[in-house]
């Protein structure tokens, strides 16, 4: 059976996600529009995160976009009428590609007005590295979920599939390792240890102080 995990790691493909997979099938909020309450800009981190999300992730998936993200931080930060900055997250994390550099975006960002983050319910991986930013986190005692810091990619390997169907994928390439990691092949030892490699350097930026 397919489930709600399993498509989102398909889509996703081999590339290394910040994002805790055992939550991927539970439902998360979808986004709802920028609020203003009593001075304060309520901005919403929802469903999968992602730095340039297709209109297919944005409506199955509530899929939220890094850049929207600090559209929005932004807009607050030049809005007169807003004081504090709340962002209220409920998302299992995402996208590696983007997710650092939005980070190191809304912390200086709230430098310039008060920025801090709540966990509605959920706070895992790319999610709680941007809540991270934020001079304060909160999380509901007993129903709140956080953390998961981590880093994992998924290859998918097509070729016993393609053989039974009688296909046979050829790959003209120049240039060392360009097919490395395609999914019509068992995975190579230099694809792999390049992955590893990369999934080590993306784990060592997360968990850097």
């Amino acid at each position: 059976m397919t489930t709600r995990c399993n498509e989102v790691l398909r889509l996703f493909g081999a590339k290394p996600l910040l994002i805790e997979a055992a939550k991927l099938d539970a439902v998360y909020a979808t986004r709802r529009p920028y609020a203003l309450q009593n001075g304060i800009a309520i901005i919403d981190i929802a469903g999968v995160l992602a730095n340039e999300p297709s209109l297919f992730d944005v409506i199955v998936y509530g899929a939220t976009a890094y850049g929207q993200i600090l559209d929005e931080v932004e807009q607050a930060i030049a809005d007169p009428e807003v004081r504090g900055i709340l962002l209220r997250v409920n998302s299992p994390g995402g996208d590696s590609d983007g997710a650092f550099e939005t980070a190191v975006a809304l912390a200086r960002l709230g430098k310039q007005k008060l920025l801090w983050a709540v966990a509605d319910n959920s706070m895992f991986s790319a999610a709680y590295l941007l809540a991270s930013s934020a001079a304060r986190v909160y999380i509901p005692e007993y129903t709140g979920g956080v953390g998961s810091i981590g880093v994992y990619a998924q290859h998918v390997d097509w070729s016993e599939y393609n053989r039974k169907l009688g296909v046979k994928v050829t790959y003209i390439a120049e240039g060392e390792g360009k097919t490395d990691g395609n999914p019509d092949e068992p995975l190579s030892d230099a694809a792999r240890a390049t992955l590893e490699a990369e999934v080590a350097r993306l784990y060592g930026l997360f968990v850097s102080p």
